[in-house]
């Protein structure tokens, strides 16, 4: 996906990458959970299974908190070196295309520098986009080598097959 965004991308483009997310996470949903409920004993099975889901919106609010962070440097970095309009203005245009204010962004751009100022945004939500989902491959595969690592097969509760 990090390769997909840019000012220029159209629908098509993002399709691979959409693909590959969503396969990816429809995956690993279920080891996720098989792994969260055969590593207690039986009786404790319900439990871990409403830990475990209770604990994705949790994760999903977490890594948006998180991922924000680049997001937002690396937006600001791009939009201060493109923008072309004095640094009074800047800051204020940078903040109000953050928060998605497109009529204060407009409000706030001089006349003569419309188009600069929307390439330049348009360069930095395509910059920010990409980083974050360069992180979030970063921490994919991390979680991934940590499972690998960390699970053990002595550690899986062995259940009785059914009958």
């Amino acid at each position: 996906m990090g390769l997909s965004f840019s000012p220029d991308a159209s629908r098509p483009d993002f399709l691979p990458g959409l693909l590959v997310w969503g396969v990816g996470s429809g995956l690993a949903s279920s080891p996720v959970m098989s792994i969260a409920v055969n590593t207690v004993p039986a009786e404790r099975a319900g439990m871990a299974s409403g830990t475990a889901n209770g604990l994705f919106p949790i994760g999903a609010a977490v890594g948006i908190a998180v991922l924000g962070v680049p997001f937002a440097a690396r937006f600001d970095a791009v939009v201060g070196a493109r923008a072309g309009v004095p640094d009074a203005v800047r800051a204020r245009i940078v903040a109000a295309a953050r928060d998605g204010d497109a009529d204060r962004v407009r409000d706030l751009t001089p006349a003569r520098g419309g188009e600069a100022v929307t390439a330049a945004i348009e360069h930095a939500y395509a910059a920010g986009a990409s980083v974050v989902m360069y992180g979030v491959a970063a921490l994919a595969l991390a979680t991934a080598a940590l499972a690998l690592i960390l699970v053990r097969q002595r550690d899986l509760v062995p259940r009785d097959a059914p009958a």
